[in-house]
């Protein structure tokens, strides 16, 4: 008695199952690449296969680009100073409600700092009082610590186009002394 064979010709069971397995997952077929062999795992750009090195990279470069955009964090370049009070702004200048950075060096403790445009003094409450002939006068940012002997940040520039001044004050139980100015050019 002549044996048989009641195989299907095609791929072995084992491919048949990788295949259902490919077709139920949604990732595709287990077509073989130019080279026969199977594709290698990882993300499709084009046809193109990008491995894991390749999408850290990727990413390190957007977090890269995202700082370069955002201008950095450390604010603009100022020596830190824990004897002489100084404040630096960058850029010098700016559009209208553009972000400016800011670095105030000076010595720690002794109250918190806050900064104003364009102010004379501040009042009791927090307001600014405003310089002679100043159109835009406000109390930007928020009250910081001088720790380390150095502070950094940012506020939104003026909206009024023109020339401003920049004002650190320390705040005390007495009242709120300036430390430092710095001109402030709006284009409009």
């Amino acid at each position: 008695m002549a044996f048989r064979d009641r195989r299907k010709p095609g791929p072995d069971p084992y491919e048949r199952a990788a295949q259902r397995m490919a077709d139920r997952s949604g990732i595709g077929g287990t077509e073989l690449d130019e080279n026969g062999e199977l594709p290698r795992p990882g993300l499709r750009v084009g046809g193109q296969v990008i491995g894991i090195r390749g999408q850290l990279l990727a990413f390190a470069g957007l977090v890269l680009l995202a700082l370069l955009v955002r201008g950095g964090s450390g604010g603009p370049d100022l020596k830190r100073s824990c004897t002489t009070p100084a404040l630096a702004v960058a850029p010098t200048v700016v559009a209208a409600d553009q972000p400016v950075r800011y670095a105030l060096v000076g010595p720690s403790g002794g109250g918190d700092v806050l900064l104003a445009v364009d102010a004379e003094a501040l009042a009791p409450d927090l307001t600014a009082v405003p310089l002679p002939g100043a159109r835009d006068t406000k109390v930007v940012g928020r009250r910081r610590a001088l720790d380390g002997c150095r502070v950094t940040g940012s506020f939104p520039a003026p909206g009024s186009p023109g020339a401003h001044t920049v004002t650190a004050f320390r705040l005390t139980g007495s009242g709120a002394v300036p430390l430092a100015s710095r001109p402030l050019t709006v284009r409009g």
